[in-house]
């Protein structure tokens, strides 16, 4: 499983947050080769565009397999200005369970 960090504020990724991501997918039966991007931004990177975890696909839709191998499940958009590192954490966790299409 392999997990992209992309950092558009000035905040660190807390510790643990990688762990969060895998333990997530790896609890739910993603494949192997899941492939998610998390990324940390405020509002000032983000503007006035709301900040969605996931986006809700059709699920009759086709799985496509790109020839490198990995199952991209997407992008989980994590507000950098979040109380604590630990409701990163949270919400990281939270928005890869909706990527994998588990809704509440």
């Amino acid at each position: 499983m392999e997990i992209e960090f992309l950092q558009l504020s000035g905040k660190n990724y807390p510790k643990g947050i990688k762990k969060a991501v895998i333990d997530a997918l790896k609890e739910n039966g993603a494949p192997q080769t899941s492939f998610v991007s998390v990324v940390l931004a405020g509002k000032k990177e983000l503007g006035d565009h709301p900040v969605l975890t996931y986006v809700n696909q059709d699920i009759k839709k086709p799985f496509v397999f790109p020839p490198d191998g990995k199952h991209y499940l997407g992008e989980v958009i994590v507000d950098a200005e979040a109380k604590s590192q630990k409701e990163i954490i949270d919400l990281a966790r939270h928005g890869t369970l909706h990527l994998l299409g588990i809704h509440h």
